[in-house]
């Protein structure tokens, strides 16, 4: 098993390092809800693999997240599912409580820059 610091000095954010090697992530993910950020999956741990969801089901962070903090969400359905931010919360700008769209196969890093501001980067 690899080290945190051999993870990060490969360029690997820490804090994703540290899930990795301490297992803070649940690989089996069912995103929930039907177009609903209230019925969505609550996301806790730091490396999400979203495996099973219906069209128009949905995921969210944890609003426990802390400011400066990243989660990672993989999305292995055979469809888009949709990322929405806790309540009151914003992604990249889509407006409040509004969710972000993750192709299948699709992952997205979710980071929280302030108490309602998420900024999402997708691979």
């Amino acid at each position: 098993m690899p080290r945190v610091d051999e993870m990060a000095g490969v360029g690997i954010p820490v804090e994703h390092a540290a899930a990795f090697v301490t297992g803070s992530k649940n690989l089996a993910v069912t995103a929930a809800g039907s177009s609903s950020q209230a019925n969505s999956t609550e996301l806790t741990a730091a490396v999400n693999l979203v495996t099973t969801g219906g069209a128009n089901t949905g995921v969210k962070p944890s609003d426990a997240i802390p400011v400066d903090s990243s989660i990672q969400i993989y999305n292995a359905v055979g469809n888009a599912i949709l990322v929405y931010p806790p309540s009151g919360g914003e992604i990249n700008g889509l407006g409040s409580n509004a969710a972000a769209t993750l192709a299948q196969d699709k992952g997205m890093v979710l980071t929280r820059l302030s108490a309602t501001a998420w900024g999402a980067t997708f691979a």
